[in-house]
């Protein structure tokens, strides 16, 4: 464990990899969390290594912005205070490197997203090993004192939707209140597949899954299929019969038709 309090300058320190940060927990943090034009900081880098990491400091150090800095990473809203006072665009980034069971579920997900191949984690989650994922969020204040966002995600443009499903993945927040979510089912199968290690399980069932759903509504087409060649068969028998006046028991009349 290394700890570390924050001094007194609006500025981020060196400090260490997945921590409990004031009240937020990590799944997984990037090994480098920047920001630049950020609420109070001009230009500032925090890095993270391996192990359990604890930030502290006076109110004023910067543990609210650092947190805010990273919450914007996760698609949180981000209001005019986000633009340091006499700039125009703020700049957080944030730089994962994700193992082979994450990254083959970020992908994933990034697939259900339509997103292209190219924000994939690099790598993509193959059988090599993991891949890096690159997070940036430019804030940008108009004359009006809203702030346009842009995302880019390895570098491709994406959306706070996104931003939001990743977050999802990576990040747990814990806060007063947070223990309630231990009463919700998904929540309770989601740390008991965290603590098995099963999450690559997890994942290739919910593959096997949609791959039903798809063969299931492809054979409910073909089913649709059938059942309107055979309503045309049917139809082209009525009016063979119709053609030829066929009288309800009329004998020795053999009907023939290609149905």
């Amino acid at each position: 464990m290394v700890y570390q309090r924050l001094s007194s300058q609006p500025t981020f320190v060196s400090i260490c990899w997945q921590p409990i940060i004031w009240y937020c927990a990590m799944l997984l943090l990037p090994q480098e969390l920047r920001a630049q034009d950020f609420a109070l900081v001009r230009d500032g880098a925090v890095h993270f290594t391996p192990g359990l990491n604890a930030i502290s400091g006076e109110s004023g150090a910067g543990k609210s912005v650092l947190l805010g800095a990273l919450m914007q990473l996760l698609g949180a809203p981000a209001d005019a205070d986000c633009v340091r006072h006499g700039a125009d665009v703020a700049v957080v980034e944030g730089r994962w490197w994700l193992d082979l069971n994450m990254a083959q579920q970020v992908t994933s997900e990034m697939r259900n997203l339509t997103l292209p191949s190219k924000a994939m984690p690099a790598g993509g989650g193959d059988s090599s090993g993991g891949g890096y994922l690159h997070i940036k969020r430019e804030l940008a204040k108009s004359d009006d004192g809203t702030v346009r966002s842009r995302v880019l995600i390895n570098g491709c443009s994406s959306s706070l939707r996104v931003l939001r499903v990743l977050g999802s993945l990576l990040v747990d927040v814990n806060a007063q209140h947070a223990s309630v979510a231990l009463r919700e089912g998904r929540q309770q199968l989601q740390l008991l597949d965290t603590i098995a290690g099963s999450g690559h399980l997890v994942q290739q069932l919910s593959n096997r899954i949609s791959r039903l759903s798809e063969l299931e509504g492809l054979l409910s087409q073909a089913d649709a299929l059938s059942d309107d060649n055979e309503r045309q068969a049917l139809e082209e028998d009525v009016e063979a019969i119709d053609e030829a006046r066929i009288q309800p028991g009329e004998p020795g009349v053999a009907l023939v038709t290609g149905g």
